[in-house]
């Protein structure tokens, strides 16, 4: 098994530097992230311009939350409605909710969280999916994963339907 690595591997184990890697930018690096963002051209890098919406357009999110906190006042729970209502979602996915839903306070579940995160004048649909079969201890609402999905405002009422997969 005699030179089986690449010859970039090579020289990287060698204690020398690969030319392959090397930065050959003369521009001098980014100080901030707002000048790194306004290098790129619109469109690129990181989607379109989250500040600018087309008319007739949707939004779309996506966010792993890392558990969604048992109050509806907490802060973490404060700020992601703040987030919502700022970025004007319409469509919201998340993901590792880490609750149980059935166990929590009927007043506290996502569908009451959601409704304010609607605009008054529009409407709302949400769905949670949570791991029924998994044993848990029986006075926690804690339990891994979860993810739930969220329409928002005009986009809402287009939802004919929902439902819940069986299999848990």
């Amino acid at each position: 098994m005699i030179n089986i690595r690449s010859p970039a591997a090579r020289l990287r184990r060698s204690g020398h530097r690969s030319f392959i890697n090397c930065n050959r930018s003369r521009e001098a690096p980014h100080t901030s992230l707002d000048s790194l963002l306004s290098s790129f051209l619109p469109g690129d890098g990181f989607g379109d311009n989250h500040l600018v919406r087309a008319q007739g357009s949707a939004r779309l999110v996506f966010q792993n939350i890392n558990t969604i906190p048992d109050e509806a006042d907490d802060p973490k729970q404060e700020q992601l409605n703040n987030w919502i209502r700022s970025e004007r979602v319409d469509f919201l996915l998340l993901a590792e909710l880490n609750r149980y839903w059935p166990a929590v306070t009927p007043t506290k579940r996502w569908r009451e969280r959601v409704c304010t995160m609607a605009r008054k004048d529009a409407g709302f649909h949400s769905a949670v999916a949570f791991n029924t079969f998994q044993p848990r201890p029986t006075h926690s609402t804690s339990q891994f994963g979860g993810c739930s999905t969220s329409v928002l405002n005009e986009a809402s009422h287009r939802v004919t339907s929902s439902g819940a997969d069986v299999l848990g």
